[in-house]
């Protein structure tokens, strides 16, 4: 039965069903260097309920469309003492579109500043018209990128990305099968060896009126274009054209094509990284989600620590809640949480985080980013979460104190991350008969990690290794929707792998550089 379901499996994902059995985004995806050439054009993205939307995005030039969230920078911090300066030239290409209008590039915490822009160092990019920003990195951390002419216009419509510095001397861990060290790591956040990791995630929130993208686009019932809602009979200037378009949409009232009664900004589609469930459930670079390229979805195996990067880049506060155990705060807005003053954050500085601050929900709020560490050990379950026998231990050598800190994914037997009080310790409960159960895609057939069991024809199939999958969503339950249908939305999962398959195989989550001069297709 265990062969069958796995080859259901894989039949499953081969099919499309899911396209990459969990080595997802094993690291941030992006585009890396210190000099970038982007630009603004409009496109569509795909909702998984089979809609389009109308979108403002950031691409990099010479792609064939540009993406949403826009491009992740990677950049790299440099030696004390060497700045090193970023730039970003930046082209609008909106020009000829229903609201085109000047763009802008923004990262708050980083002074942005325009080389050349007529208006000044924080000044805007005409359509048409290319103009350079620059910066200088000052310290390592998780910042947020936008348009910030008429932001609450330009981010709605999809001008935000994020932008991911790391710590100087920073080098992955290459080997998917060894451990980081926590002396002498290179594969961390910040300066500090608190910080180190095994596997990284971009957890980017944003959110979406269609109503409101299809008044812009001037297919909805109130013509902003004609400015007759607001008393105009002309709109003979663009920027007479802009603010009648921001305050249509700022005072929007109106009966939708689908019959609802519109009152200002309200949401419909709520996405990670550019992506609603079920869509996030699937791998980075999908020819069919060409404007949408990031994955949503996260693997790690029991033990280990994974590194989140939130940033809120819509314009609604999100209580995201990371199933399966809390999460220390790193950072927030890139400055470090101060190790000595809970909820306290400061300049890094070289000092250790106070990884005592410990959320179960982070409260995403518009602009700002988190940083956090979250892993999955079995403690005190009271019972064998490998669903094995006392007599299965009677090999098995472990170090004093495991499952706590000492125990090392990889280094140690996988079985040490059992307590010691509940090796061999059966499920304290029946399971139900298969006619009374409701199955999900991920359910292995069984409770236990690594392990399968009886699935009924047509049931499961997207667990090829037997783990455990740890819900990801926001705990505003209308965010959990695809246009008022449920389910969908802000919502993605954590999976947590088993060292082994049932046949004895190392399950490797893939570790690394993930991008590229082409947009992470390298991963």
């Amino acid at each position: 039965m265990n062969k069958i379901i796995k080859s259901g499996a894989a039949a499953l994902m081969l099919s499309g069903l899911m396209s990459a059995p969990f080595s997802l985004q094993a690291a941030i995806p992006g585009i890396s260097g210190t000099s970038f050439n982007l630009e603004a054009k409009a496109n569509f993205i795909s909702t998984p309920d089979g809609g389009v939307s109308y979108m403002w995005m950031y691409g990099v030039v010479g792609q064939p469309v540009p993406q949403y969230p826009g491009p992740t920078l990677i950049l790299q911090e440099g030696p004390a003492g060497n700045d090193t300066v970023i730039t970003v030239t930046l082209t609008n290409n909106l020009s000829g579109e229903p609201g085109e209008m000047p763009i802008s590039f923004t990262a708050p915490g980083l002074n942005v500043y325009c080389t050349d822009c007529p208006d000044g160092p924080a000044g805007s990019v005409a359509p048409g018209a290319t103009q350079t920003y620059q910066f200088i990195i000052k310290r390592p951390g998780t910042y947020t990128y936008y348009s910030d002419y008429r932001t609450d216009l330009g981010v709605a419509m999809g001008l935000t990305g994020a932008i991911v510095i790391r710590p100087d001397g920073f080098a992955h861990i290459d080997n998917p099968n060894a451990p980081v060290p926590m002396s002498g790591a290179t594969q961390k956040a910040y300066p500090s060896n608190q910080t180190v990791y095994d596997h990284e995630y971009l957890v980017f929130a944003t959110d979406l009126d269609a109503d409101y993208h299809q008044i812009v686009r001037g297919t909805g019932e109130q013509d902003w274009e004609t400015c007759l809602n607001l008393g105009q009979t002309s709109c003979a200037s663009q920027e007479e054209k802009i603010v009648a378009l921001t305050e249509a949409l700022r005072n929007i009232t109106q009966t939708t094509p689908g019959g609802r009664f519109i009152e200002g900004f309200f949401p419909e589609y709520w996405f990670i990284n550019g992506r609603a469930a079920f869509d996030n459930f699937q791998g980075n670079n999908l020819p069919w989600l060409p404007t949408q390229p990031y994955s949503g979805i996260s693997q790690t195996h029991p033990g280990q620590t994974s590194l989140v990067r939130y940033v809120a880049g819509g314009r609604q506060v999100h209580p995201f809640h990371p199933h399966g155990d809390e999460s220390a705060i790193v950072a927030v807005d890139g400055r470090i949480a101060h190790a000595s003053n809970t909820n306290a954050v400061t300049n890094p500085g070289g000092a250790a985080p106070n990884l005592q601050w410990r959320e179960y929900t982070i409260d995403q709020i518009p602009g700002q980013t988190v940083d956090v560490t979250w892993n999955w050990m079995p403690k005190g379950m009271g019972f064998d979460v490998y669903g094995n026998a006392a007599a299965d231990y009677a090999s098995v050598v472990c170090t004093p104190g495991e499952p706590d800190d000492v125990f090392q994914p990889f280094v140690d037997d996988p079985l040490c991350i059992v307590d010691a009080a509940d090796r061999g310790v059966p499920l304290p409960t029946s399971q139900p008969p298969l006619s009374d159960l409701a199955f999900g895609g991920f359910w292995s057939g069984s409770p236990f990690l690594g392990k399968f069991g009886t699935l009924p024809p047509g049931e499961g199939g997207l667990n090829a290794n037997g783990g455990l999958a740890m819900i990801w969503h926001s705990h505003r339950e209308k965010e959990l929707i695809n246009k008022d249908v449920f389910p969908g939305g802000y919502l993605s999962i954590m999976m947590v792998e088993p060292f082994e398959d049932p046949d004895g195989n190392t399950v490797t989550i893939p570790r690394g550089s993930c991008f590229d001069s082409n947009n992470g297709s390298g991963c």
